[in-house]
């Protein structure tokens, strides 16, 4: 295929999928207006360079080039027999998810990111019910701040 119809192509590609998104946003706005346990919350959530007992040992805010994981900690309330999830994002974009299965009417569980030390930028670990509705949200800075 020649260059001109290749680049077509991909613009055409381009726009059927942002019309798709564009379209396909408030559909999932409009389904997620309420919780499916509206009596559920997250308690605690905490960055933290270490696990002991089931507890956090610190809190991070943010983490040099010489950390080489984190953890991320929730203190879970009213969501025993459901699934929440950790989903990490870096700068916006995907980067891994754990799911839970939640026993009691407090749960206490976490998560570990191995991190790169070459990385800088925004971390983000939202917490999740089953239904995909989001109960938290956790930021966290790796590297030095881009100047």
């Amino acid at each position: 295929m020649n260059h001109f119809l290749m680049g077509t192509y991909r613009r055409s590609r381009d726009l059927l999928i942002s019309l798709l998104l564009l379209f396909a946003v408030p559909l999932m706005a409009e389904e997620l207006q309420t919780s499916p346990v509206p009596d559920a919350y997250v308690a605690r959530a905490i960055f933290t360079s270490n696990i002991v007992d089931r507890e956090p040992v610190d809190q991070v805010v943010s983490v040099g080039e010489d950390q080489e994981s984190i953890y991320f900690f929730t203190d879970l309330r009213n969501l025993q027999g459901r699934v929440v999830t950790h989903r990490w994002e870096f700068e916006g974009e995907f980067m891994g998810e754990v799911k839970f299965q939640v026993e009691g009417p407090r749960w206490r569980v976490y998560s570990k990111k191995t991190l790169n030390p070459v990385v800088v930028g925004k971390w983000t670990v939202l917490v999740l019910d089953e239904s995909g509705w989001p109960l938290h949200a956790s930021i966290f800075m790796q590297g030095a701040p881009a100047e």
